[in-house]
């Protein structure tokens, strides 16, 4: 009994190095990362804040000044900046970009004031599992590289350089790509990004009493009429449809007694 019981284990221990050998050395690297790295409840999160808010101001200059003087307090950032000047209103959008820690003081700071805000959106993400799976997946990446660079100083001929050279250019360019996602994470959790659009209403002053200012009330009058005019046609259309059939049928009327 006990030399059966010997070689059944032999057996087992023999069948479970055949199945590892045939895993790939990826999967094994993955097998054997640390667990603090598989269990996402002791890292700690990976967070990306995005938002954007609208409101209206008295004064764009003081405004932007605002926003500039925070973005230094908060170590931030401008991205973005532009203007635009409308016939009714001036418009003014700034991109910022402010360390995650500060975002909400950060906000808080350029809302002073702002009596009511037209939009306000905060968007925020959990990107930490992707985190540990892009980190992870360069480390088992650059394991596979480090396999190949001792396979090239094996190869025994120029067929077998050219083969594993090939397998180790695909390595590295997966590599750069995934660093890419990797970089591009560690920007966005680290800077929160925020749109702000403010604006300020323009209301023109014209002298009606003047000349010009008689004409251009006396276009805005007719093109008021025509609207007027218009509305009233539109309300109305049953009415016009009968008299349109009534007038039709009229002239019928008097055309064949003309003929007749």
């Amino acid at each position: 009994m006990i030399l059966i019981f010997i070689a059944i284990s032999c057996h087992n221990t023999s069948e479970s190095s055949d199945v590892l050998a045939d895993v790939s050395y990826e999967e094994q690297a993955m097998l054997n990362l640390p667990h603090k790295q598989k269990n996402v409840n002791v890292v700690e999160r990976k967070l990306i804040k995005k938002g954007n808010v609208s409101f209206e101001v008295d004064d764009l200059k003081s405004t932007t000044k605002k926003i500039k003087t925070a973005l230094v307090k908060y170590g931030g950032y401008i991205a973005e900046e532009k203007s635009e000047k409308g016939y009714y209103r001036n418009d003014v959008y700034i991109t910022v970009r402010v360390p995650n820690a500060s975002f909400d003081a950060f906000l808080g700071e350029i809302s002073k004031g702002v009596k009511e805000f037209d939009e306000k959106n905060i968007n925020v993400s959990d990107v930490t599992e992707e985190f540990l799976d892009v980190s992870a997946r360069i480390k088992t990446k650059k394991e596979l590289e480090k396999r190949y660079l001792q396979l090239l100083t094996k190869a025994k001929n120029v067929k077998e350089i050219l083969e594993v050279e090939k397998e180790l250019e695909e390595v590295r360019s997966e590599i750069e790509r995934i660093e890419g996602r990797l970089k591009y994470l560690e920007n966005n959790i680290s800077f929160s990004t925020l749109k702000i659009k403010f604006y300020k209403k323009i209301e023109e002053k014209i002298n009606e009493e003047s000349f010009w200012g008689k004409i251009i009330k006396a276009f805005k009058n007719g093109f008021d009429g025509l609207k007027s005019l218009f509305l009233f046609l539109i309300t109305i259309w049953p009415l016009l449809i009968i008299l349109s059939v009534i007038y039709i049928f009229i002239r019928k009327k008097l055309k064949n007694k003309t003929t007749t």
